[in-house]
């Protein structure tokens, strides 16, 4: 059974060495394969995957969607088009956690809106706001 429209693949062995690759999961933007750390690419593989790992893989479809160069390029370049695909990302994981009343540490979401991972796109206070928001809408 597939969970994905998506390929999902584990992750490659230098993504360890790129700083704003996730611990967990993961997409290029300008391919359509989602990449996933070796424990939640197993659990994927699972008949029935734990709803977390499925979560995130709901994040990474988002990006994943309409994968292109120019979507690649759009964000890393446009904090705008960022934080867009961003809440779409964001809301489509939320709305997985809860369907299966599950949390998320939001904190952590905030501290990484404000580092290189998400390319600094709003400082801590800020993305503490919005990201409890997003998670209210999912």
């Amino acid at each position: 059974m597939s969970i994905s429209q998506y390929p999902i693949l584990p992750y490659l062995w230098w993504f360890q060495y790129v700083p704003v690759i996730s611990s967990t999961g993961f997409n290029t933007l300008f391919t359509d394969t989602i990449y996933l750390s070796k424990d939640l690419y197993m659990d994927s593989q699972r008949e029935t995957p734990d709803p977390v790992t499925v979560a995130l893989i709901k994040h990474q479809e988002v990006h994943a969607h309409g994968a292109s160069l120019w979507k690649a390029v759009r964000f890393v370049c446009s904090s705008t088009f960022r934080l867009q695909e961003e809440t779409l990302a964001y809301k489509a994981q939320f709305h997985h956690l809860k369907k299966h009343h599950l949390s998320w540490d939001l904190g952590d979401v905030a501290r990484q809106f404000s580092t290189i991972r998400y390319l600094w796109v709003m400082d801590y206070g800020d993305a503490r706001k919005f990201i409890q928001e997003v998670w209210e809408a999912a």
